[in-house]
């Protein structure tokens, strides 16, 4: 079939016409805005690990206290912690007040701090001081060895040192004041694993606050931290006596 000039001027104008209609749609669709999946907010909370400790030689049990609500195991005797399936509690990170106090009374001692994203921190209770929170460094395992530390957390006491036993003139650990606690002080130790044969001393001759030895029999693990703490009254009888607590933190 013969078309004439005008009729294949005409068909090459309807060609153009479809291209240029389909390029248009073809940019129009990748203009549009692309279609993303709706976000869902996170749920997961920041979370920090604490353990309080009782070391306040007052003859009450206390509680541990985060932000008001006690954590862990209650009505802590002398000398016990707040663990329970583990010694340290998984709480919320953040500014939180945090305390003791006397079974029910919420009236005993508390401080604020701001607690980071999975840090450990070990919280005492010693006197009527504000909490002395320990910002814990654990050491990595040592094939052999045990990472010990000693703390001086007796309010009625002087300063003290740690000695073997055998030999006395061998120094453990070196003079402790009452609540010192430097990064050199909450350092670990490594000892050889086993049984230790020590003794706790006093290391000035206040006769305040003088106070017999006390001797330290225990048997360390290797891979484990520890911290030996002398607690009590030096005139306390009992299990509020002068005396000592190790703790094993993992």
């Amino acid at each position: 079939m013969q078309h004439s000039f005008s009729q294949k001027i005409l068909m090459k104008m309807k060609i153009t016409n479809k291209i240029l209609i389909a390029a248009l749609a073809a940019f129009s669709f990748a203009c549009e805005d692309p279609e993303y999946p709706t976000p869902v907010p996170s749920t997961a909370t920041a979370t920090t690990n604490v353990a309080g400790f009782n070391f306040w030689a007052n003859n009450q049990s206390l509680d541990f206290l985060y932000d008001n609500a006690a954590v862990g195991q209650t009505n802590l005797a002398l000398g016990a912690n707040s663990g329970s399936t583990a010694l340290y509690s998984s709480v919320k990170t953040g500014l939180h007040t945090i305390g003791f106090d006397s079974t029910g009374k919420r009236t005993a001692t508390t401080t604020q701090a701001t607690f980071l994203k999975g840090k450990y921190y070990s919280v005492f209770a010693t006197d009527v001081s504000a909490p002395l929170i320990v910002t814990e460094s654990f050491p990595a395992a040592v094939d052999g060895k045990a990472q010990v530390r000693f703390l001086q957390l007796s309010a009625s006491a002087d300063t003290a040192e740690v000695v073997d036993t055998a030999t006395v003139a061998s120094v453990i650990f070196s003079s402790r004041a009452f609540r010192a606690a430097t990064t050199t002080i909450t350092a670990f130790k490594a000892i050889d694993a086993g049984q230790v044969n020590w003794r706790i001393r006093q290391n000035t001759k206040k006769t305040t606050t003088k106070y017999s030895p006390i001797d330290v029999v225990e048997t360390f693990s290797a891979g484990k931290n520890y911290t030996v703490v002398l607690r009590g009254s030096v005139t306390g009888s009992g299990s509020l006596g002068l005396g000592y607590t190790v703790i094993q933190h993992n």
